[in-house]
């Protein structure tokens, strides 16, 4: 018969000390392995005992060294054994490598078996001596905990590039590097990393790096509900809304829009507007966005006009408009506006689209985009023809007796030009 036990140590200790003050630790200590007998995990009751030595082989058990532990069962060969030398000083207290020799006899037996060889167990209840321990004792600065199968599941150690520092690992099994990954010392920067590398997906936060490198994600892991302030849009289509009023504003549509934080708002909107002209009058009407008011801010008012030169029809123009509106968070109504410029015009509108884009951030100046109720446009029509269209048709007329001067002095130039060709050939 032959038995075996797998090197395998795992510390649990109580830590009783408290912060403010360093004190020793029991020296009682879990040890977890694995009992083999004729190749085979073995099963039953069993009496342990355990020995400290300071040499791998040979020498002398140390002092109060030695522990006796009985009526251990063990399961498909594992074990757990609950390890007290019973000192007043713990024996781990030392510079010294101990090594801990196991003996082991089934119940009911007379003789225990000495298991070999070995196992060295210094520095980690050395480390452990102390709640504030800042250096661990020995020269191999390590730390293990197993599972009751004998697998490492942490180690704890001392980092070996330059400025020292600690490594934590956490594996998530023996196959591959999956796991979490601590390094208070990353190559030798003094700057932290963690890393969590999983069969699926990888999470990295590295302080030795900057910029887009020093924090990794896996690809799409983010979206829109684990960011607070992500663009986003909302939008209102309208098949027809009918002919403008005459002497008001007409809210043509309204897409209302969630802004999660204060930002921004991109209005646009589009529509087909059908003019039935009458010669002799001029017809105008006047197109804009508000956000959350009912009249045009004083930047966003497009004037779509005919003048009253031209024969009497009707007229189609698709137009599209857009404005810029800071918001504030909350709900927020994006208003297309529609007006009549002249008394009498018959102005309809139809194929209406209006959007309403959230921007979190801007890179540059933003005018605001403030409505105004005593601007002129948003004021009751009560004059048909505004003054503002008497302008433009004068300016208008301005610029085609000007156009037309100039179309003469070209042709006189042409001619002059002509006649000095002809008598030169000559």
């Amino acid at each position: 018969m032959k038995l075996t036990a797998a090197q395998c140590i795992c510390l649990f200790i109580t830590l009783l000390a408290t912060p403010a003050q360093a004190q020793p630790l029991t020296d009682a200590f879990t040890y977890q392995g694995q009992l083999v007998r004729d190749s085979q995990p073995a099963n039953g009751t069993y009496e342990f005992a355990f020995y400290l030595y300071t040499d791998q082989a040979g020498g002398t058990v140390v002092p109060h060294g030695s522990a006796f532990v009985p009526d251990i069962d063990v399961v498909d060969g594992r074990f757990t054994a609950f390890i007290d030398f019973e000192t007043t000083n713990t024996i781990f207290n030392t510079t010294d490598t101990l090594w801990l020799e196991i003996r082991v006899r089934q119940a009911g037996d007379v003789i225990f078996e000495t298991l070999t060889p070995r196992q060295r167990i210094a520095p980690a209840p050395t480390a452990s001596h102390a709640l504030n321990a800042t250096k661990a004792q020995g020269a191999d600065q390590f730390f293990q905990l197993f599972n009751d199968s004998g697998t490492s599941i942490l180690q704890l150690a001392q980092d070996a590039d330059t400025g020292g520092g600690a490594l934590l690992s956490i594996p998530t099994s023996q196959v591959g590097s999956s796991g979490i990954l601590v390094d208070a010392n990353r190559d030798g920067t003094n700057s932290p990393s963690i890393e969590i590398l999983g069969e699926q997906s990888f999470f990295s936060i590295r302080t030795d790096l900057t910029g887009d490198a020093s924090t990794q994600l896996t690809p799409n892991a983010i979206n829109a509900t684990e960011i607070l302030d992500e663009p986003g849009v909302a939008e209102t289509e309208l098949l027809f809304f009918g002919q403008l009023s005459p002497a008001s504003i007409d809210t043509i549509g309204t897409a209302v829009i969630d802004a999660p934080a204060p930002g921004y708002i991109l209005a646009i909107a589009t529509t087909q507007v059908s003019f039935h002209h009458t010669n002799g009058t001029p017809t105008a009407g006047i197109f804009g966005l508000a956000v959350d008011s009912p009249y045009f801010p004083s930047n966003t008012d497009k004037q779509l006009w005919l003048s009253p030169n031209l024969p009497s029809g009707a007229c189609n123009f698709p137009i599209t408009v857009h404005a810029l509106f800071p918001v504030s968070q909350g709900t927020h109504s994006v208003n297309f506006l529609g007006a009549i410029s002249v008394a009498g015009n018959n102005i309809q509108v139809a194929d209406t689209q209006i959007t309403g884009v959230y921007i979190p951030t801007s890179y540059g100046s933003v005018s605001r985009n403030a409505p105004d109720a005593s601007h002129p446009i948003n004021s009751t029509q009560a004059d048909p023809t505004p003054t503002r269209l008497d302008a433009i048709e004068a300016e208008n007329a301005a610029l085609r007796t000007q156009a037309q001067r100039q179309q003469r002095e070209l042709d006189e130039l042409k001619a002059m030009l002509n006649h000095l060709q002809q008598k030169q050939n000559q």
